[in-house]
């Protein structure tokens, strides 16, 4: 799909998504798609949906989405979708780069700029590699992991809200309740989020060379059943607001965890 303008989708009269790229569980086999120099607007589902597919993003915007921008799922099939270029707005294993994520709205249980999660057919997680990436204007988390393995790097991430019924907010929300998960972040900012810039639930996380500004409080840590998981500071990280700056601090404040949506 190229120089291709998608917006406002409906089906049936419910909320639609602007593009989906799925495997066939049954026969094992990946799909392959690309779209290249196009728009994605006004979709009140999501932006673009990869589940065990190879899927390329290049040079397109994608904008003003519901639920997700974009979400990274293995399938029945294992397949390493991509996403490169210039902006990419709103944001299905596999790397997003030079891309910007902007507006995804809060519609019920969800607002993520960016979702990664374990498939619920393979039981697998997944992985992606984010590099350059500017996501704003989101609710719940710009970034959330759940059951994923996710390397973030050279991004910013700001201004993240709570859903409507006040919960979450978090810059990154990284969840291992479940199932195990794991984020590394290197010379990423995180700025302004409502909740925690980073938020893991037993998940094991390394931070390095970022910076966190102005969010409700630096990093927490929460047990869950499976353990209470990891924060490994590499050194070079700074947290703080205005004038006050310092060690960024690890706490706990009993937050409530993420939803788990069935895709």
């Amino acid at each position: 799909v190229a120089g291709t303008r998608i917006r406002n989708t409906y089906a049936a009269g419910e909320p639609g998504t602007g593009a989906i790229a799925q495997d066939n569980p049954a026969g094992g086999v990946s799909s392959v798609a690309s779209w290249r120099g196009s728009v994605i607007e006004d979709v009140p589902n999501a932006g673009i949906v990869g589940i065990g597919a190879t899927m390329t993003v290049e040079g397109t915007r994608i904008s003003r989405a519901g639920y997700w921008g974009l979400t990274i799922q293995t399938g029945g099939s294992r397949g390493a979708p991509t996403g490169r270029g210039p902006p990419v707005e709103e944001g299905a294993d596999g790397v997003l780069e030079d891309s910007y994520v902007r507006r995804v709205a809060a519609v019920g249980l969800f607002g993520r700029g960016i979702n990664v999660q374990r498939s619920n057919i393979t039981m697998q997680n997944s992985s992606a590699d984010i590099r350059r990436m500017r996501v704003e204007e989101t609710n719940e988390a710009a970034l959330l992991v759940t059951g994923g393995d996710v390397t973030i790097a050279d991004s910013w991430l700001r201004n993240t809200s709570p859903l409507p019924a006040g919960n979450l907010g978090d810059g990154i929300t990284v969840d291992g309740q479940l199932y195990d998960s794991s984020l590394t972040v290197t010379q990423v900012r995180i700025d302004d989020s409502a909740r925690a810039g980073i938020a893991s639930f037993g998940a094991n996380v390394d931070l390095s060379s970022s910076t966190l500004s102005c969010n409700g409080f630096d990093l927490n840590t929460e047990m869950t059943l499976i353990g209470v998981g990891t924060f490994e500071d590499s050194g070079g990280n700074a947290c703080g607001c205005g004038d006050a700056w310092g060690d960024c601090k690890l706490e706990s404040h009993t937050l409530d965890p993420p939803a788990h949506p069935d895709i």
